[in-house]
């Protein structure tokens, strides 16, 4: 409903007597009234008139006029403004703009804030993405109606009953209006550095995870969004309240008055819908819900025809599983993670332990997409690691090849059975491609989080990181090594002679340092900070020959550097 000639006088006289001799600077209708087909019943007139050194800085003023009730929110042009480009007021008015409006006076003063408000926004809607996903959003793909629809939500979530009104903007045609501003904002941002596009899809650069600093940002989110909740309650309902003996407006939410929150919601499409991450069978959305049965029939050619056997093959922190699709005589393997928020008393000795040595992603969704995204940067420069086959973000589930094999620590039980080097040379050999592996890594600036042996395997000669959910961009390399060795340390016994401690550590270490790994990694884990964690089931002799084994090929190499 666009007003007509005398509702639009009338808006004009009202604007002009609350301005007083100040300038105004622009008028536009908001809300279902400035849609070209609003809903036939009646609907209130909400108004936003910017005035220059206007006093108070915030008015808002409500009527009945005609058949409507008419609210103005006027607002000083500093205020406005700084609500655009800060959110200063929580968006109150700004977000005015965001959605359907119609300017009735300086059509291109509020076309030029629309632009620069919805940048803000995805802006910060971006290093929403950054904060939850901070490994996985390097990998997302975004469709630009993601914006306009997560903005929608958000703002829903505060004032539900307001969703009916969102469900008639974001008609087709609607939507197309609304997302012409967001456009001219990708356009901006991408000149920024900020976003780049990939065959219609939006991706977050680089540039901006990097400087999306993680607690800076979590404590910034959250200021905004309790800014944004106050004042849309303190300022953004107070219109609704003095206008609510308005007949129309009891009218117009009769429908939504019984209807409880989680339905209302259901008339809005989830923003995660538009959010996708790639794997071999195709994208997935972040909203994908997708369950083993559900896996299993995409598999499959025939789905009267096929059975899944599910096997659960450990795993202390998650559920993990073995899956068996047999389909006629074919059978296909394969393995399904669960990742569960660690809540209970296991998790508490796993971070009592290595308290002030390595911190851990305890969320279970945080867990899953740093597997996700750690192993597609892995694949990427060629290392092996299973190929993630699908993952599912609602129910914190990821699917991945079955690797076949060897568990490392079958090697290394081996070599600590051994009485002479010589019977060993493989299996040192495979422990030393290890520590190349793991150096190679490390040069990417990655560390692996989660070295323990039980989670490398050896396939056809070739070592595999299989549990990555620890995994890390910067994150603690010394604590790489450091596992790795005195967990493996943990298999020898009583009767382990420390001769094949030191074949093993002497091997690791060689692969390490001649693959390019530094020095002061494995230095550092030589350091009683590592040590006292793994004294608690690590013999003392053996950490003992580990850590001053670790000391000695330090020196060694700078002594070699020194030489060379």
């Amino acid at each position: 409903m666009r007003l007509n000639e005398e509702l639009n006088r009338n808006v004009l006289k009202i604007c002009r007597k609350i301005a007083g001799s100040n300038e105004i600077v622009g008028i536009c209708v908001c809300g279902l009234a400035a849609l070209e087909n609003a809903p036939k019943r009646e609907v209130d007139v909400d108004v936003l008139a910017v005035i220059r050194d206007f006093q108070p800085r915030i008015l808002v003023y409500a009527k009945p006029l005609n058949k409507n009730s008419l609210v103005v929110s006027a607002v000083d042009q500093w205020v406005f403004e700084k609500d655009v480009e800060k959110a200063l007021i929580g968006e109150v008015v700004a977000e005015k703009i965001l959605f359907a409006y119609h300017a009735i006076a300086n059509e291109e003063y509020f076309a030029k804030h629309e632009v620069a408000a919805k940048k803000r926004v995805v802006r910060e809607l971006l290093e929403n993405l950054i904060i939850e996903y901070p490994e996985l959003s390097r990998e997302l793909l975004i469709e630009p109606e993601y914006f306009l629809y997560e903005s929608v939500t958000r703002r829903a979530k505060l004032f539900p009953l307001a969703i009916h009104s969102f469900v008639c903007m974001l008609k087709e045609r609607e939507k197309r209006r609304l997302m012409e501003g967001f456009e001219k904002a990708f356009e901006i941002l991408e000149k920024e550095g900020v976003i780049e596009f990939d065959e219609g899809y939006i991706r977050i650069t680089e540039k901006l995870v990097r400087k999306t600093g993680r607690i800076k940002m979590q404590m910034l989110s959250f200021f905004k969004n309790f800014q944004k909740a106050f004042f849309g309650y303190t300022l953004g309902l107070l219109p609704k309240t003095i206008n609510a003996f308005s007949q129309y407006r009891e009218k117009l939410l009769k429908p939504y008055s019984n209807a409880d929150e989680e339905k209302l919601f259901r008339l809005l499409e989830n923003p995660r819908k538009h959010v996708y991450v790639s794997t071999p069978l195709g994208k997935v959305s972040l909203a994908d819900r997708t369950d083993i049965q559900d896996f299993a029939r995409k598999l499959v050619s025939d789905e009267k025809g096929f059975t899944v056997e599910t096997e659960d093959i450990g795993g202390i922190l998650n559920d993990v599983y073995l899956i068996r699709i047999k389909e006629d005589t074919h059978e296909r393997k394969m393995v399904a993670k669960r990742f569960m928020d660690w809540q209970n008393f296991k998790w508490f000795s796993l971070a009592l332990w290595s308290l002030g040595t390595q911190t851990f992603a305890v969320q279970g969704l945080s867990r899953l997409e740093r597997e996700y995204a750690i192993n597609k940067l892995l694949q990427s420069q060629n290392f092996h690691v299973p190929k993630i086959l699908h993952v599912s973000m609602e129910k914190r589930l990821l699917f991945r090849e079955y690797v076949e094999g060897k568990k490392l620590t079958e090697v290394i039980k081996r070599i600590f059975k051994a009485e002479y080097r010589k019977e060993i040379t493989d299996e040192l050999k495979i422990i030393e491609k290890v520590g190349g592996e793991m150096a190679r890594i490390h040069a990417l600036g990655v560390s692996l989080g989660d070295t323990k042996p039980e989670n490398i395997m050896v396939s056809e000669g070739e070592i595999f990181f299989l549990d990555l959910e620890q995994a890390s961009r910067n994150g603690n390399q010394p604590w790489d090594i450091a596992e790795f060795l005195y967990y493996a340390g943990h298999y020898a016994s009583l009767t382990t002679k420390v001769k094949t401690v030191r074949w093993l550590t002497q091997a690791f270490i060689r692969g390490y340092l001649n693959a390019g790994g530094k020095p002061l990694n494995v230095e550092k884990a030589a350091s009683p900070l590592y040590t006292k964690v793994f004294s608690i089931f690590t013999l003392p002799n053996v950490l003992f020959a580990i850590s001053n084994l670790c000391k000695e090929a330090v020196k060694k190499e700078n002594v070699s550097l020194g030489e060379s």
